[in-house]
């Protein structure tokens, strides 16, 4: 076998070994660290809480549970945003409504991601439910 050729399969067994590790390292940010649990009640028309604060660098398990009697749409930067890894897919998946999930009464979105630090806004999408909005304060 030439230089040319064992440069080649080198380069071929660290790229292997490097997916190995980064899934390894995806794996262990995911099994390793308990999640932060955030429920949040969408009522008939605001959050409760308003405001929840995390901690940055630990996966978060963000419960929005519809305890009106309006469906609401719920959009967010954390449903969206490149940045913010998804952990677990959103549940229940049925419910994407463009860049935003619909959630009827009785019913709950759930949510597993890590996020970087930052002031992430959460709102409802539906007309006449503009004054429905909360913060998630990730530090």
């Amino acid at each position: 076998m030439g230089p040319r050729r064992e440069y080649q399969t080198l380069t071929v067994v660290r790229l292997i070994a490097g997916g190995l590790v980064s899934t390894a390292l995806v794996g262990a940010v995911a099994c390793d660290a308990d999640p932060q649990r955030v429920r949040i009640a969408a009522q008939d028309f605001r959050f409760d809480p308003a405001e929840s604060h995390l901690e940055a660098d630990r996966p978060v398990e963000l419960l929005i549970v519809n305890e009106g009697r309006e469906p609401h749409e719920i959009a967010s930067p954390l449903l969206s945003d490149s940045e913010v890894i998804r952990l677990a897919p959103v549940e229940p998946a049925q419910a994407r409504q463009g860049e935003a999930y619909r959630i009827t009464p009785g019913k709950t979105l759930r949510v597993t991601f890590q996020a970087p630090a930052g002031t992430y806004f959460i709102r409802c999408r539906i007309r006449g439910h503009g004054g429905m909005a909360g913060l998630l304060i990730i530090e």
